[in-house]
């Protein structure tokens, strides 16, 4: 959700997407945007810092980048527990 909203409020989006798929070993959240990107000389801020600590808490990996034509994808991966898929 904080992703959706970065996007929303800040990216000058027309268009956002996001996808929850099974992955091995578990979940891959992907939101992507339209909007202008990140800008390299902005420092991140607390959504950025607090998504990723969110995913490093259940030992997950997460990050964001700007493609060359604009845009924003942002790429969670969560694991899921072995014996714990539909709990």
């Amino acid at each position: 959700m904080e992703a959706v909203t970065n996007a929303a409020r800040h990216s000058g989006a027309t268009a956002c997407t996001a996808t929850i798929a099974a992955a091995a070993g578990g979940v891959e959240v992907v939101v992507r945007d339209d909007g202008r990107g990140l800008d390299p000389a902005r420092p991140p801020g607390v959504g950025f810092r607090s998504m990723r600590e969110r995913a490093a808490e259940v030992g997950g990996t997460w990050s964001a980048r700007s493609g060359p034509e604009g845009g924003t994808v942002v790429r969670a991966f969560l694991p899921v527990a072995p014996g714990k898929e539909g709990s």
